[in-house]
């Protein structure tokens, strides 16, 4: 007591590495609880996805007021029943969905705004209902989020990643006329080709 009495300097060398301590705990507590946020949204998210694949959907459709969060799935083009969900638990899956790198995803989700993103989940396994057996799946989410009042919505389209191939014309089953007509156009030196149809029909 007497040497810090005399030099002053010496206590507050002491405050501040007090100071500096304290912080430092104060930030690790911060990210442990940013990194459990993080992980429960995944989970959310990855659930969510098996959900969809069991269901065979193309689509997820998420809808969030300013009391609760809905969700439907896309199945072969129809919509099927919405269903309730936690709004909470869906708006930090849809921030760390939209903000997959950032450390601070949810405090940088705003709802209010347009945003979009791509990202790969983890590998999902499931049941599939229509076999009966088990596959394990690696998908690819395209999202997009727009505002709406009281909230916001979310539409997310389900990309196998694996099963991407080039597919023979002859076999996407066209009628005979159509295909020569196609083959025809290809032959062209310049041009474009549309294809239309319902959601879940087949375009991609």
């Amino acid at each position: 007591i007497v040497e810090w009495e005399t030099k002053p300097h010496v206590i507050k060398e002491y405050v501040n590495e007090a100071s500096k301590s304290i912080k430092s705990v104060g930030r690790r507590k911060d990210s442990e609880a940013e990194e459990r946020a993080r992980n429960s949204a995944l989970q959310t998210l990855n659930a969510v996805v098996k959900e969809a694949l069991e269901e065979n959907a193309s689509d997820i459709h998420i809808e969030v007021t300013r009391t609760k969060a809905t969700l439907k799935y896309r199945v072969s083009g129809r919509l099927t029943k919405e269903q309730l969900r936690g709004r909470d638990s869906i708006q930090l899956m849809v921030a760390a969905a939209l903000s997959a790198q950032s450390d601070d995803f949810n405090a940088l989700f705003n709802e209010h705004q347009v945003d979009a993103n791509t990202i790969d989940v983890d590998p999902i396994t499931f049941v599939n209902r229509e076999t009966n057996k088990t596959e394990t799946r690696n998908i690819r989410l395209r999202i997009q989020k727009t505002p709406r009042h009281g909230g916001f919505r979310v539409t997310a389209r389900l990309q196998d990643t694996c099963t991407a191939k080039q597919i023979p014309l002859e076999s996407l089953g066209l009628d005979l006329d159509i295909e020569l007509m196609m083959r025809e156009a290809f032959k062209q030196p310049h041009g474009i080709i549309l294809l239309s149809g319902p959601v879940g029909q087949g375009k991609t």
